[in-house]
């Protein structure tokens, strides 16, 4: 039987994002709070001015995959000032901000969600904002990020967001690998399509107690491989250097991945059945989003936080 604990894991801090990172990242934050007109390399109009509830890194600074050149990618959640909600037009949904390199610091990247956004997101079972709320690197939270994690013990399906790792690791080895000529492999992609299949076959144990972990070693562990493809991944994991580089294919990896998601056109394999509670009917998460909406908001009469 699949059992979510009721309490998560406390929040800690990644050996990989320095006290300087975190000072530029909380910097930045603060300067998309205070922004009066949206910056022009913004893709989404109307998204300035936000309140942020909740950012955490969502990179491979927390997945155990890391290396010199990794930016930081940081998934934020927020909401517009209350008079924009009762403008004629529907305010922007998400916001992009792209902050090149400083001494000390990597470049940083900071998409934001709207609140009705992450919620929709989490309930149509989409792992980037579940990943996000169980983040180990907590930028900022306001007691949303809290919540919300609870709201995805309760109500999130695993079924389905197991279907949507499954299909991310999937899409990504046939992408990335598979597709490439020996030689020409970016080994990073291993990464991407081992993580989310781990994710999967973490959830599928029978004595699995809650959501994976987000790192690779992790999960490597939680899913119970061989110690030949344990070896080979945290072999690839430790060569940093080369991890962004093209190389060859990994046999051991090949065969493992292919072992579980087949190959296209060659006996691909669907996503193994998970049980799954259900992800709860619209009306609860609307009541979910409603009482966090009201919380925030309270009695804004003027318009303004």
């Amino acid at each position: 039987t699949f059992v979510f604990l009721q309490q998560e894991s406390s929040i800690g801090i990644s050996p990989d994002v320095t006290p300087a990172i975190i000072a530029a990242v909380k910097a930045r934050l603060d300067e998309i709070q205070q922004e009066t007109a949206v910056p022009e390399m913004d893709e989404v109009a109307g998204a300035f001015g936000v309140k942020i509830l909740f950012a955490s890194e969502r990179s491979s600074r927390v997945f155990g995959s890391s290396h010199a050149e990794s930016d930081c990618d940081v998934k934020a959640i927020f909401v517009h000032p209350p008079n924009r909600y009762h403008a004629l037009s529907p305010p922007a949904t998400a916001f992009r901000r792209k902050y090149a390199a400083t001494p000390g610091a990597p470049g940083i990247e900071i998409q934001g969600w709207e609140l009705k956004q992450a919620v929709e997101l989490l309930y149509r079972g989409n792992p980037a904002p579940l990943e996000a709320l169980r983040s180990p690197v907590v930028y900022k939270d306001t007691g949303v990020g809290c919540r919300l994690r609870q709201l995805a013990v309760t109500h999130c399906d695993p079924s389905v967001v197991a279907r949507a790792w499954w299909s991310h690791a999937s899409g990504n080895y046939q992408k990335y690998i598979k597709a490439k000529a020996p030689g020409e492999v970016v080994q990073k992609s291993y990464g991407h399509v081992l993580r989310p299949l781990l994710c999967v076959l973490t959830l599928k144990k029978e004595d699995c107690q809650g959501w994976p972990k987000l790192d690779l070693p992790t999960l490597l562990n939680s899913a119970a491989v061989s110690d030949k493809v344990r070896d080979e991944t945290l072999s690839l994991l430790s060569n940093a250097t080369k991890i962004c580089s093209a190389g060859p294919h990994r046999p051991v990896l090949d065969e493992f991945i292919e072992a579980h998601l087949g190959v296209k056109g060659h006996g691909q394999k669907p996503c193994p059945a998970l049980p799954g509670h259900g992800r709860g009917v619209e009306e609860i998460w609307d009541q979910h989003l409603q009482a966090l909406m009201m919380d925030i908001m309270g009695d804004s009469r003027a318009g303004k936080f």
